[in-house]
C-alpha cells in the first residue's frame, strides 16, 4: 500500500512541476503546435517517470552461500507466483476503486462517441472531398469530430462560412485525435487533478489555433466573436471540438495577439532541465546488488573479520553458527563478513547497519588517501587530523616520554635484569580512550605486562578526525627498560658452612640454600661445587634474583633463587 501511495505522490509532484513549467514558459506564447504536444507528452511522462527504475548509482557486491542463494531464488519465485494472493485488503480496495474509476471514465467517453454517431440518423449529410457536414435538427452547438462537422439546422446562413472555417482548422490539425488521447489519459489518471487541468488547457490551445486560422483568412474579428456568442447553447460533447469551447476573456485577447514562433523551440528547450531533475529525483536508482554465491566453507575459513547481527565474533564462533539459522552472508569490499540470522531482532538489525556503515565509510576514506590498518578498515594509520595527547606538546613523542617516566618509577623498571625494548601497538578510539593494546616485541613477559599496564593508564586523547568526523587511529610505540646495574664488592660476598650442611652463600646479608640455588657464570650454568671454587677476587659483579623475577626467567628451577656471576675480563 505504501508503494502505491508513494507512486501516486510522485506522479502528482511530476504533473504539478511540468504543468507549472508550461504556465511559465509556453502558455499564451502562440506556439500552438508545441503547446499541444507538450501538454499531451508531459502528462504521459508524469505517469512514467516515477515508474522507471534507471540503475545509475553503483550497487554492492553481496556474497551469499550457495544454498542460501538457492533458497532466495526459490523464495522469490514463490513470492512472484503468489503475489496476487499476498496483497493486503487496503491494496485490493485501492485497486478496485481505481479500476472502477477507469471504467467509468472510459464509459463516459464511449457514450459521447455513440451519441455523436446517432446525430447522423435522420440528418442531412453534405459530402465534401476531405470532410462531411451533418446538418441536424437536434438541439446542438456546432462542433467537429474527426472529419465530420456537425451543424444545427437553425444556424444562420451568414455564420456558416466562419463556423466551417473554424471546424476545418480543427480537422486539418487533427485536434480530435489529440482530444481522444487526452480523454484516455484522463480515464487512466482520473485521480490526478493536474491531468484535468492539462486537458482544459489543451482545449484552450486548440481553440486559439482555430481562431487564428479563421482570422488569417480575412474574417472580421467582431463579426467572428458575435458568431461565437450565437453558439453558446446546445449539446457540444467534451470529446469533440466546438466553436463555443473555452469561451473566456483570454481567448478574445489571443485573437488580437500577433502570432510569432521565433523563440518557441528555445522556450520548449527551457523545460529540459526540469525534466532531467525529475528523472534524477524519481527514476534514477542504485544498480542492483551483484549477488555472488560462495560456499559456507569459503565464508568461514577466509582470514576475515566476522560480525554476526552487528556483533563481532571470532572465526571459531563463525564456524559454530548453525547453517539452518543463517539468512544472509555479506562480504564488504574491505573483507568484512556480515552474517544475518533468521531471528535477528530490531536492535541487532540497527547494530548490523551501523557496522556496515562504519566499514563503508572506512573504504571511502581510504580512497581519499588515508591508509588503514590491514584487516581493520575502520582503523587508520594516518588521519586528516592526528590524535592529540593531553600533556606536553600533544605528540606521540610526548606520550612516549610520559610512559618512560612511569617505567623508571616502577619496580620492573628498576630491576637490573629487566633491560631491553618493548614494542607495542595501541589504538586511540573515537572517544579518545586508549584500547587495542598489543605487544609486538618484548624480551620478557614481566616487561610486557608492565608496558601494557602503563599505556592502558593513559589519560584520554583528543581523537583524530577525517572530514570532521572522529576516527580510530593506530600507533606503534617503542618503550625502553634500562634497569639497574649494581655491582658487588668483595666484602659483600662470603662463603661459609660445611659439606655436611651444605654451602651457604651470604651476599648482602641475604641467605641462599646453595643446594637449591641456580648458579650462572658468564651466562653458563654451574654447580654449587663450582661455586665453591670461585675466587671472589675474579668476579666483576654478582646479581641476585629472587621470588617472581627468578621464576619468570628460569621457571620453577629458579624458585629458590638465582645467582648470576660475571667474571672480570
Amino acid at each position: 500500500m505504501k508503494e502505491l501511495l508513494l507512486y501516486a505522490l510522485e506522479v502528482l509532484a511530476c504533473s504539478a512541476a511540468l504543468l507549472l513549467a508550461y504556465t511559465v514558459l509556453l502558455e499564451r506564447r502562440t506556439a500552438f503546435r508545441h503547446c499541444r504536444l507538450y501538454l499531451l507528452g508531459v502528462m504521459i511522462l508524469a505517469a512514467l517517470i516515477p515508474a522507471l527504475s534507471i540503475p545509475v548509482w553503483e550497487g554492492e557486491t553481496i556474497y551469499l552461500t550457495a544454498d542460501i542463494a538457492a533458497d532466495v531464488s526459490q523464495g522469490t519465485a514463490a513470492v512472484v507466483a503468489t503475489a496476487g494472493n499476498a496483497r493486503s485488503l487496503p491494496v485490493e480496495i485501492a485497486l478496485l476503486l481505481y479500476g472502477l474509476g477507469v471504467l467509468f471514465s472510459l464509459g463516459l467517453m464511449i457514450g459521447q462517441i455513440v451519441r455523436i454517431h446517432r446525430l447522423r440518423h435522420g440528418a442531412q449529410t453534405i459530402r465534401r472531398a476531405t470532410y462531411d457536414i451533418v446538418v441536424t435538427s437536434a438541439d446542438i452547438a456546432s462542433f467537429s469530430f474527426f472529419h465530420t462537422i456537425y451543424l444545427p439546422a437553425a444556424t444562420p446562413e451568414s455564420d456558416i462560412p466562419a463556423i466551417v472555417a473554424h471546424e476545418l482548422s480543427h480537422i486539418r490539425h487533427r485536434h480530435s485525435v489529440e482530444r481522444v488521447v487526452m480523454e484516455c489519459i484522463k480515464a487512466l489518471l482520473w485521480w490526478n487533478p493536474f491531468v484535468w487541468i492539462a486537458a482544459r488547457k489543451l482545449t484552450e490551445v486548440e481553440e486559439y489555433e482555430a481562431d487564428r486560422d479563421v482570422l488569417t483568412q480575412g474574417y472580421d474579428p467582431s463579426e467572428y466573436i458575435a458568431t461565437i456568442f450565437k453558439t453558446l447553447f446546445g449539446y457540444s460533447p467534451d470529446i469533440a471540438n466546438g466553436l463555443r469551447d473555452s469561451l473566456t476573456k483570454k481567448r478574445f485577447q489571443m485573437m488580437n495577439k500577433q502570432s510569432g514562433n521565433s523563440h518557441a523551440l528555445l522556450r520548449l528547450a527551457g523545460t529540459l532541465p526540469l525534466l532531467a531533475l525529475l528523472l534524477v529525483s524519481f527514476a534514477f536508482t542504485t544498480r542492483a546488488d551483484e549477488i555472488k554465491a560462495v560456499s559456507v566453507v569459503e565464508a568461514r575459513t577466509a582470514p576475515k573479520r566476522y560480525f554476526c547481527d552487528g556483533k563481532e565474533i571470532t572465526q571459531q564462533q563463525m564456524a559454530e553458527i548453525g547453517h539452518e539459522s543463517i539468512k544472509l552472508v555479506e562480504v564488504l569490499d574491505s573483507g568484512v563478513i556480515l552474517v544475518t540470522t533468521k531471528n535477528q531482532t530490531p536492535e541487532q538489525r540497527a547494530a548490523a547497519e551501523k557496522v556496515k556503515s562504519t566499514f563503508k565509510t572506512a573504504d571511502s576514506n581510504e580512497k581519499k588517501g588515508y591508509r588503514t590498518v590491514e584487516g581493520e578498515p575502520d582503523t587508520y594509520l594516518v588521519a586528516e587530523k592526528m590524535p592529540v595527547f593531553p600533556e606536553g606538546g600533544g605528540t606521540l613523542n610526548d606520550f612516549r616520554n610520559w610512559a618512560d617516566a612511569r617505567i623508571l618509577r616502577s619496580e620492573i623498571g628498576n630491576n637490573p635484569l629487566m633491560k631491553g625494548k618493548v614494542i607495542l601497538t595501541f589504538t586511540v578510539e573515537r572517544d579518545g580512550s586508549v584500547a587495542g593494546i598489543r605487544t609486538l616485541q618484548s624480551p620478557h613477559a614481566e616487561m610486557t605486562a608492565a608496558a601494557e599496564q602503563i599505556v592502558a593508564s593513559s589519560p584520554k586523547w583528543e581523537p583524530g578526525t577525517i572530514d570532521g568526523q572522529p576516527v580510530r587511529v593506530r600507533y606503534t610505540l617503542p618503550l625502553n627498560f634500562k634497569g639497574a646495574e649494581p655491582t658487588v664488592k668483595d666484602s659483600d660476598i662470603a662463603v661459609t658452612g660445611s659439606s655436611k650442611s651444605g654451602v651457604v652463600v651470604k651476599i648482602r646479608n641475604a641467605d641462599f640454600e646453595a643446594s637449591k640455588v641456580l648458579y650462572y657464570l658468564d651466562g653458563k650454568e654451574i654447580t654449587a661445587a663450582d661455586m665453591e671454587k670461585i675466587d671472589p677476587k675474579t668476579l666483576e659483579s654478582i646479581s641476585v634474583l629472587k621470588d617472581s623475577s627468578s621464576v619468570a626467567l628460569y621457571g620453577e628451577r629458579g624458585k629458590k633463587g638465582v645467582i648470576l656471576l660475571k667474571s672480570k675480563q
